[in-house]
């Protein structure tokens, strides 16, 4: 119960954060990270990742219910995300990126987040690898400017609390 007080708290704050963190990831383009973070934010390797995860899942911890429980979880997100973006419309922060999408919530971020509770039990090793693989999505979006503080937390809670989801439906 406290810990959803957290997120609700740090949901509403998020959105008096966005100028902010615009402001810190425009001033640090000089680092030249554009292309590692770039990386992160191609749609097609975040799918093609979450193959190579599922199989990883599966040979790790082989049970069929495990796996469907992690692709349950994405399909969710991916749908739900999706929902959201055409309902909430909310325009990308600046107006020079294109994209057919909008920016609120980030499914980037969502998607990357939605594995994590599928992998709890796993060696720690992979476990902290995923979560950091999902927190290096969240801030590619905000390096590359294409995202809002605000979709990335909203995205990254609405993904992790979906992947929960697809647990208990399995």
């Amino acid at each position: 119960e406290e810990e959803m007080i957290y997120i609700i708290l740090l949901l509403l704050v998020s959105f008096f954060l966005d100028s902010i963190f615009l402001d810190i990831f425009a001033n640090l383009q000089f680092l030249g990270l554009t292309s590692f973070f770039e990386l992160f934010s191609i749609f097609n390797i975040l799918i093609v990742l979450f193959i190579f995860t599922g199989l990883v899942f599966y040979a790790v911890k082989p049970s069929f219910k495990s796996l469907k429980a992690l692709y349950t979880g994405l399909l969710l997100t991916f749908l739900i995300v999706g929902f959201l973006k055409m309902i909430i419309a909310r325009p990308r922060p600046f107006e020079g990126f294109e994209s057919a999408f909008f920016s609120f919530p980030s499914g980037h971020a969502a998607i990357a987040f939605s594995s994590i509770p599928a992998f709890k039990n796993f060696p720690k090793p992979l476990f902290y690898s995923l979560i950091a693989f999902a927190v290096l999505v969240a801030i590619s979006r905000l390096y590359l400017q294409v995202h809002y503080f605000s979709d990335i937390v909203f995205g990254s809670v609405i993904g992790y609390l979906l992947g929960r989801l697809g647990g208990l439906l399995n």
